[in-house]
């Protein structure tokens, strides 16, 4: 059976580094391809597996539909291939390629792990820099500056004000003040409405929405939410929805008190639901909802490790991550059930070093390591359940291996989730802005 990779066709004078006698731009070989591969990409339920092992996980192939516009062809371009392989060694993606211009192509194996992305990238010029869109069409950077500033009341943390240096040479201003910003390219909303009309000249509308509903304001230009299908996703991974923390993380794990599960929004069917199972596990509860440990704030009293300031009036957020980590397991409940919706409940849990006990999203496993999580709604009964939490915590082999991705990094579907993160949106922001010319864009 032939494999599936691309060879060049045996022409001396298209080989590497010869140069088009007229235009002088180097002829790159032809590219033969064998019939498409099985699409062999690794889904969730094989993902979902009893035991990671090693950190490998299936290889995935990538069928690339790429539309390269002509004046590509100007650029000194190179297409970077980050494959698939969460492994350190030197292994090979298969990928498929259909286009008509493959002699301009250059392909580079990279073995650094990244993510999936694939980019055209010209050195000396910012302005001949493209990028992969979604969609498989190949978008031109038209800006080497953006500038965003952030319209009205946000909950974004203030420490994301930046100048940032992202990609293909693209910078990125992204503050809250108009002082520093007085000519933005991009307004961006959250808990305010865009104008509802923009002229040429005028900065593009920027609207986010985190929250399960992902309602447009429909008067933006630019919509973020959590979901990957909207024109910037910004998922509640990374570093930045845990400032202000203790991160100090216990060694030791609570062998008589299994749970820890915190809530101070009391909704009545979570609440019934964290009723049933925590009735069924030993636990502590912290926060308004449920609480059995004698009030609010007592994280403190058990813990006193987890305090992050002795001279300054506790706060529940500061010792979060630390009480945490002194429970095998968190049980985490969103708001809503809707798919993608993965908040910072789990997260937290995640990275506190406990296992979640998760209920929500139904494609919660496209968003975490591979064996990281037991997944609530997999189970017949809470009573079972609980019967299997139980023994995983008597279990010290079968317990380990739920953090054994933690050896392997930032591994599978995680790797996407952090790397769109609202850590990341400064940058991605800018090239979405950046690749619709900013002010000069097309009036609405």
């Amino acid at each position: 059976m032939a494999s599936n990779t691309l060879t060049p066709k045996p022409e001396n004078h298209n080989s590497p580094g010869a140069e088009h006698p007229a235009s002088g731009i180097p002829i790159l070989p032809h590219l033969e391809l064998d019939p498409p591969p099985t699409d062999t990409r690794a889904t969730s339920d094989q993902l979902r597996t009893p035991a990671l092992k090693g950190c490998r996980l299936p290889p995935r192939t990538i069928e690339l539909k790429l539309i390269i516009p002509p004046n590509l062809l100007t650029c000194s371009a190179d297409l970077r291939i980050l494959p698939s392989l969460y492994s350190s060694q030197k292994e090979k993606d298969k990928v498929t390629f259909r286009s008509h211009v493959y002699r301009f192509v250059r392909f580079l194996n990279h073995n650094v792990i990244e993510s999936e992305t694939l980019q055209f990238i010209r050195h000396n010029d910012a302005s001949c820099c493209w990028l992969l869109s979604e969609n498989g069409i190949l978008n031109e950077l038209k800006m080497n500056h953006v500038g965003v500033l952030i319209k009205g009341w946000t909950w974004i943390p203030d420490n994301l004000d930046n100048l940032y240096s992202c990609r293909c040479g693209l910078s990125c201003l992204w503050t809250k003040s108009p002082v520093l910003l007085d000519k933005p390219d991009a307004l961006l909303f959250e808990t305010t409405t865009p104008p509802s009309r923009r002229r040429k000249g005028d900065p593009l509308r920027v609207y986010m929405d985190l929250e399960a509903g992902r309602k447009r304001s429909g008067f933006e230009d630019i919509f973020i939410s959590y979901h990957a299908k909207d024109d910037v996703q910004s998922t509640y991974a990374g570093g930045l929805f845990h400032n202000n923390r203790n991160y100090y993380l216990s060694s030791y794990k609570n062998n008589e008190t299994l749970v820890y599960w915190s809530s101070s929004r009391c909704l009545p069917e979570r609440n019934k639901l964290a009723k049933t199972i925590l009735g069924l596990l030993s636990h502590h509860s912290f926060g308004k909802c449920l609480n059995n440990v004698g009030g609010l704030d007592m994280a403190l009293s058990l813990y006193p490790e987890c305090t992050k300031d002795p001279n300054s009036a506790p706060k529940w957020w500061d010792h979060l991550h630390c009480a945490m980590s002194h429970y095998k397991f968190v049980l985490a409940i969103e708001n809503t059930y809707t798919q993608s919706y993965v908040t910072e409940k789990l997260f937290y849990a995640l990275d506190s070093g406990a296992v979640p006990i998760y209920f929500g999203a139904p494609n919660v496993m496209d968003f975490v390591p591979p064996h990281s999580i037991i997944d609530g709604s997999k189970f017949k009964s809470m009573e079972e359940l609980a019967d299997y939490v139980k023994a995983l915590a008597n279990d010290p082999v079968g317990y380990a291996e739920y953090h054994a991705w933690r050896r392997c990094g930032v591994v599978g579907n995680y790797g996407d989730t952090r790397a769109t993160s609202l850590d990341t949106l400064p940058c991605r922001l800018c090239e979405a802005v950046s690749r619709r010319a900013g002010r000069d864009a097309t009036a609405r």
